[in-house]
């Protein structure tokens, strides 16, 4: 690879200013957000007929640029390259090009310090860390959570206290979205995370499935991934979401206890609870079974489990577990607010039922329906 061209030309033309960076005969164009005597670049449009292709064109970029009245101080935030299809991949810069204040991160990978020894048994296979994430990396992600309004995507009449979601699929093509996080989207739905998932959990996987591999036809390490919402041929899909429950009107929980649907195999979910959230609730609590599993489609009556850990809804908080009839899990009744609960979800599943719940008998089946305590059906996230 070529060293890093030393030569650096601002082109300075008001409040509208294009940059032309060459780099490997790249040719990008910066498009700016003034600010008050500071300027952010959010982003970096590469041009169609780059030679080099994603992986090596705008590997490393150096912006310099003057606006008439403003000194030559950036923020950086969240720069990225943008190809012809909309897929992002991050721009980083050589420590050299770095000053003291910039915010630049790169996108963490949650798995990367955790082992198998970190899992916790009780009631079901799960880890929780807390804080996940460096508090600086996690401050930058926070900052560019999404809107409600922009999760919602213009939809209305969706009710309190309750959740909306934006897939992968639809955060990777979105520009407004910062890069940081598409980065984050891409890395937690790759071949790669999965081989983390599976160095830390494939001894449970293979004790709760003891003959999914068999029925796939591979073992988990050899499992082709796929990003959910894809026509590829795979073993395994993920999605990595934005989540909101919406404001709450009256006290109540967005998930009574439940399993997740069959076809899932690995659940996590990082929160990034916002600061003015002064509710109560929206905890996650864990639980074990009172009698032998037994289901309203997904969901499990109060009387039949146990409530034997709570996990705080607290900013910067990550809980995994391997999903199966005994991961029974629920979020806490929440007290009136105005304000979102907000986390990522995500998802690992396969093409078959791993599980299927064993339903409780016709006749409750009709008495909790009638009441309203059964779903009407089942909720696919």
């Amino acid at each position: 690879m070529p060293p890093l061209s030393q030569e650096r030309k601002p082109i300075c033309s008001g409040f509208s200013l294009s940059l032309v960076l060459s780099f490997r005969k790249a040719t990008a164009k910066a498009v700016p957000i003034a600010g008050d005597r500071k300027l952010a670049f959010r982003r970096i449009r590469a041009r169609q007929e780059c030679p080099y292709g994603r992986k090596e064109c705008g590997r490393f970029v150096y912006v310099e640029a003057c606006l008439p009245g403003l000194p030559l101080s950036f923020e950086w935030s969240s720069l990225c390259v943008l190809h012809s299809s909309m897929d992002a991949r991050p721009v980083q810069m050589s420590e050299l090009d770095r000053t003291p204040g910039q915010r630049i991160a790169h996108a963490p990978h949650l798995l990367d310090d955790v082992s198998s020894f970190d899992i916790v048994t009780e009631p079901f296979a799960h880890i929780i860390r807390q804080p996940a994430l460096p508090t600086a990396v996690y401050d930058e992600l926070a900052d560019g959570f999404p809107s409600l309004e922009m999760i919602m995507g213009g939809r209305s009449g969706v009710g309190a206290n309750v959740a909306v979601r934006l897939p992968i699929q639809a955060v990777l093509k979105d520009p407004h979205i910062p890069c940081l996080w598409r980065e984050f989207f891409a890395y937690h739905t790759s071949a790669e995370y999965w081989r983390e998932v599976i160095r830390v959990f494939a001894g449970e996987f293979r004790r709760t499935f003891p003959d999914l591999e068999e029925r796939i036809g591979r073992p988990y390490e050899d499992w082709r991934v796929v990003r959910r919402g894809g026509d590829e041929v795979a073993e395994v899909r993920l999605d990595c979401q934005f989540v909101m429950n919406t404001p709450v009107v009256k006290p109540s929980s967005v998930k009574p206890p439940h399993v997740d649907v069959g076809d899932k195999i690995f659940s996590a979910l990082l929160y990034f609870r916002d600061p003015a959230d002064t509710t109560t609730g929206g905890d996650l609590d864990l639980y074990r079974w009172r009698r032998e599993p037994r289901f309203l489609k997904h969901r499990v009556l109060e009387q039949d489990s146990k409530r034997i850990k709570t996990v705080a809804y607290a900013a910067n908080t990550y809980v995994c577990f391997v999903n199966s009839p005994l991961a029974v899990h629920g979020v806490s009744p929440r007290s009136v607010t105005t304000v979102p609960r907000r986390y990522i979800n995500f998802v690992a599943e396969v093409p078959v039922k791993v599980f299927k719940p064993k339903q409780v008998n016709k006749l409750l089946q009709v008495f909790f329906l009638g009441i309203g305590a059964a779903p009407q059906r089942e909720e696919r996230y």
